[in-house]
């Protein structure tokens, strides 16, 4: 099991890859899951404390172009 969280510079960062693989789920329903989270947080008023969820692309075992998030623990300001 790897590292969930990784620094870069000063920031910590996860992506939804780790996530399944950390907890042993499925990307797609930790991708699917992660929609559902990011709705239902834009819907919230106050959106500065809402977590910075950004796309990141891979190529699956395929070698087809693939969509994960990606998580840093900054605020939306």
């Amino acid at each position: 099991m790897g590292n969930l969280v990784t620094m870069e510079g000063k920031q910590a960062l996860t992506t939804s890859l780790k996530v399944a693989e950390t907890f042993g789920k499925e990307h797609r329903h930790v991708l699917r899951d992660i929609k559902v989270l990011i709705e239902q947080m834009t819907e919230i008023e106050g959106k500065k404390d809402m977590p910075k969820f950004g796309h990141i692309f891979y190529d699956d075992s395929y070698g087809r172009k693939q969509t994960a998030y990606i998580r840093n623990e900054n605020k939306i300001t």
